[in-house]
């Protein structure tokens, strides 16, 4: 396993899962993270942790997403018209404009 100074001086790629209110966890693990020094380099997520995650690379502090969580009211995120002014409100238009690499997955349940 490794300590967290060799870490430090890896490429980290970080993974962020769902589980609507539940995502919010994810702010506790980018806080720790940076706490200890260790950025990512890459981001990936879905649900929940792609909004936690496009903040993320979008240049935002742990701090601010987690002032940012506390102001919203997430189960009406669940809700496409309301989703779509959240993203628009606290996000750059394109992945193009975050400051780092951003994958989102998603399905179509229709």
């Amino acid at each position: 396993m490794f300590e967290l100074h060799q870490l430090r001086s890896r490429r980290v790629g970080l993974a962020l899962s769902g589980g609507s209110v539940r995502g919010l966890a994810h702010i506790g693990v980018i806080k720790v993270l940076s706490e200890a020094g260790i950025r990512p380099a890459v981001i990936t997520g879905t649900s929940a942790g792609s909004l936690i995650g496009a903040m993320l690379a979008a240049g935002m502090e742990w701090s601010e997403i987690a002032s940012i969580a506390g102001k919203t009211f997430w189960p009406k995120l669940l809700h496409g018209e309301t989703l779509e002014c959240f993203c628009e409100e606290h996000l750059p238009a394109t992945f193009a404009d975050l400051k780092l690499p951003f994958a989102v997955t998603a399905t179509n349940c229709r």
